[in-house]
């Protein structure tokens, strides 16, 4: 199958809304706390597709359901199809660089159709084909088994990683993994990767494709503002160390500081955000996926859509999620709100 063909097949794909909405209703936020277990907020409605794990298959926010639920209409691009917060750029600037390398056995071919990595996110789209249909449950469920990605040999340290996947066919699904790293630049201007499956669509045995990939760098401006609020009885403060806008997404890396008996009794706080930029656009819920890149939420990572321009400014508005309901824009912190000029 060639690019066209593929891209004909992404135009061909339907996704039946009740039966998304019933597999997959429920999205999980999960901060990561480094050695320690780990603190799970469940809500009943969609909140940014947000998976603050390094594990794969831990709990997804369907693309198509999210598509649905935003009313934007899916327009055949796999990487809307298969949610990316930069899936429109990635679509119309072609930056996706074409591997198509595959690993067959058992029956079960594991092909990396595209790959693009900017020195902050990492996407790759994997297509899986079985020549005897692939195991999907009767509920729609898609038995994959264990699949992850290394780079450079390692699993990599990530803020946000997860993989979405849907069936275009009984004999076909198609899967977008999609990381942002821990930290911006950790890895050179080259990195090599392996896609990797463990006993997948419930035939034995183990499927790798390498390849090398080098970094874009269409899109690069990064800043150090350091602007610090801190409430008035001086309990909580927020910093903006660092905005980097990206080709894949713009990056806002926060510290979050707090009372240091909250990390004794497991008490600490996970905030929802919003940020506004200077024309009054608005990022939240599918427009802002936060990630945890140090102990107990001191470090957050905040993850918009790249930016064609940098804007003037940005407003962080961080809220008070401390119930987990889903009325958590009715609880600003407007002691942390913070408005940074940008260059």
């Amino acid at each position: 199958m060639d690019k066209q063909e593929f891209n004909q097949s992404m135009d061909e794909m339907v996704f039946p809304e009740q039966k998304l909405k019933e597999r997959e209703s429920i999205a999980m936020l999960q901060a990561k706390k480094k050695k320690r277990s780990v603190k799970r907020w469940v809500s009943s409605t969609v909140a940014a597709g947000l998976l603050l794990t390094s594990m794969l298959g831990a709990g997804f926010l369907s693309p198509a359901l999210a598509q649905t639920l935003t009313k934007v209409p899916v327009i055949g691009s796999i990487y809307l199809e298969l949610y990316d917060i930069a899936g429109k750029e990635i679509e119309q600037k072609q930056l996706a660089n074409s591997i198509e390398e595959e690993d067959t056995k058992n029956g079960i071919t594991m092909k990396v159709k595209e790959a693009v990595y900017d020195g902050n996110r990492l996407v790759v789209t994997v297509e899986y084909t079985g020549s005897d249909g692939l195991l999907i449950g009767e509920k729609g469920e898609i038995h994959q088994g264990l699949r992850y990605i290394t780079i450079n040999g390692n699993e990599p340290e990530l803020a946000i990683g997860g993989a979405s996947s849907d069936s275009v066919d009984e004999h076909t699904v198609i899967e977008s993994h999609q990381y942002t790293m821990e930290q911006l630049d950790q890895f050179g201007d080259k990195i090599d990767i392996a896609v990797r499956g463990e006993n997948i669509f419930g035939q034995k045995g183990t499927w790798e494709v390498a390849f090398p990939l080098e970094k874009r760098s269409d899109q690069r401006v990064v800043v150090q503002p350091n602007e610090r609020v801190e409430t008035k009885d001086k309990q909580y403060a927020m910093t903006v160390k660092q905005i980097a806008f990206m080709t894949l997404g713009t990056r806002i890396d926060l510290g979050i500081d707090y009372p240091t008996e909250q990390d004794k009794n497991d008490t600490w706080p996970m905030f929802r955000y919003e940020v506004i930029d200077d024309k009054g656009n608005v990022y939240r819920d599918l427009k802002l996926q936060v990630g945890a890149t140090g102990e107990n939420g001191r470090e957050i990572m905040l993850l918009l859509p790249p930016f064609k321009d940098v804007p003037k400014s940005f407003t962080i508005q961080p809220y008070d999620d401390h119930d987990g309901t889903t009325h958590w824009e009715n609880h600003p912190i407007t002691e942390l709100q913070t408005n940074v000029t940008l260059p």
